[in-house]
């Protein structure tokens, strides 16, 4: 078995992830880590030193790579789904679920740190780039398998889907 969270930063992907992992006995993965230390340096670092476009080649690699891996949930980067063809891939090779959380809470969610999301930094209003972003993600994020919508989900409405 081979789950992928996605969904946009701040949406609870690996808060989430980590839960389910734990309450099916599966590996946890977050690729956002596993890019850290390959490239030994932050996602910020990336996207200053190197652009968003290399970031997405070596997202899309590691999306590859872990998807090696059995017994897991993978938590995705928030843009991750919306590239390449990546979401395919991730339908063809797993299960995805896109865990919707409203523009509204995500913009509380991340203000407290989004200075270390790189495509939030340095915006006038948090809520306008959030929902913008939200808009433009939702053709990719709307072909999950499992959505799940809401502003306070909990590990047992994932799991329910699951076994659905």
């Amino acid at each position: 078995m081979r789950i992928y969270l996605i969904g946009l930063p701040g949406s609870g992907k690996t808060t989430l992830g980590k839960q389910v992992a734990k309450a099916l006995n599966l590996t946890f993965i977050d690729m956002d880590d596993e890019i850290v230390e390959s490239e030994g340096k932050s996602i910020s670092d990336i996207f200053s030193k190197e652009g968003e476009a290399y970031f997405r080649e070596i997202e899309r690699a590691m999306l590859h790579q872990v998807a090696k891996a059995e017994n897991c949930i993978i938590s995705t980067g928030g843009g991750a789904a919306c590239f390449f063809d990546n979401i395919d891939y991730m339908n063809k090779t797993g299960i995805t679920v896109f865990i919707d959380v409203s523009p509204e809470t995500l913009a509380k969610r991340v203000s407290v740190g989004k200075n270390k999301r790189p495509l939030l930094d340095g915006v006038d209003s948090l809520l306008e780039e959030i929902s913008k972003k939200h808009q433009q993600r939702m053709p990719f994020y709307a072909k999950a398998q499992i959505q799940i919508k809401g502003d306070n989900i909990q590990t047992g409405e994932i799991l329910e889907k699951l076994r659905d």
